[in-house]
């Protein structure tokens, strides 16, 4: 009987191989593409529990990683990567890409197969392959530069982009809040970007609210347009844009502290590239 491992790398490593995607060397289930020697895409499966003893069942996990973050680490389990690791449901089911969907929420790209049928489990496999082709690979698609790179992470991994004072100085391994430095080049930029940002979720809950999707209260405030218009910009909200503006402009508005935060992020792309040309089959 082969491990869900094994049937992963068998049936990915090969079908996905025209897409640019190899296999790792490693005893966790990981096949990548590197783009532009920054953008890492990640394919791999997470086992999950089934309702009896007689099947497993698993899903496909996709995520995005750059050569700037602290550390990429292909032998770590997939399960515990799950801050920047997403499964191809949540794409589907939140990614603008698909519209007009009637079973966004029907958990459509989970498997479960008998637990000693390896029949079944290839089976499974092989059709969890068209459900990657047909979401993830097409918004991996859209993730060709940095810039985009942060839109997927604002979207489905936003403990990963954190922009703070201390994302250079006391970052986690898969911190990615450093590529905000070169993304955009001046404060005035980045301060736009976040305008942007909160303008097109306020448009978004207005319209929900307005349609009668959204029916609960809107965090603090009621749950009517006029008391959130009146409340947006209060409280937390306020305060988290700040901090993102103050630790982007400790780095980028002085000379010596970009010049480190330069130093490490060319540091941490050389060690990276490294590691990922020693691990590819």
């Amino acid at each position: 009987m082969k491990s869900l491992n094994k049937a992963f790398m068998e049936v990915y490593g090969e079908a996905l191989a025209p897409y640019g995607f190899r296999k790792v060397k490693s005893r966790q289930p990981y096949i990548i593409r590197l783009i532009n020697d920054e953008i890492v895409h990640v394919l791999t499966v997470i086992k999950e529990d089934t309702a009896d003893y007689e099947t497993s069942g698993f899903r496909i996990y996709a995520g995005v990683a750059t050569v700037y973050r602290l550390k990429i680490d292909f032998d770590e389990k997939p399960y515990y990567c799950r801050d920047w690791l997403v499964s191809i449901d949540k794409i589907y089911q939140n990614d603008d890409y698909f519209e007009d969907r009637n079973d966004r929420f029907i958990g459509k790209y989970g498997y479960i197969y008998g637990k000693n049928d390896e029949n079944a489990l290839m089976e499974c496999m092989r059709k969890s392959l068209e459900g990657t082709k047909e979401v993830a690979l097409r918004v991996f698609e859209k993730i060709n530069n940095l810039k985009m790179c942060i839109s997927f992470w604002k979207c489905y991994s936003m403990t990963v982009y954190t922009v703070h004072i201390n994302m250079l100085l006391k970052p986690s391994e898969s911190s990615e809040g450093a590529v905000s430095l070169l993304v955009f080049d001046s404060c005035e930029d980045f301060n736009a970007y976040l305008k942007d940002e909160s303008d097109k979720y306020d448009e978004c809950m207005i319209n929900s609210i307005k349609t009668g999707d959204w029916t609960g209260t809107v965090g603090y405030w009621g749950g009517t347009v006029e008391e959130y218009i009146a409340n947006k910009d209060s409280g937390r909200r306020k305060e988290v844009r700040r901090l993102k503006q103050e630790g982007f402009a400790y780095f980028k508005n002085d000379k010596e502290n970009y010049k480190i935060a330069m130093g490490e992020l060319k540091r941490r792309k050389s060690k990276n590239l490294e590691y990922i040309s020693d691990v590819l089959l």
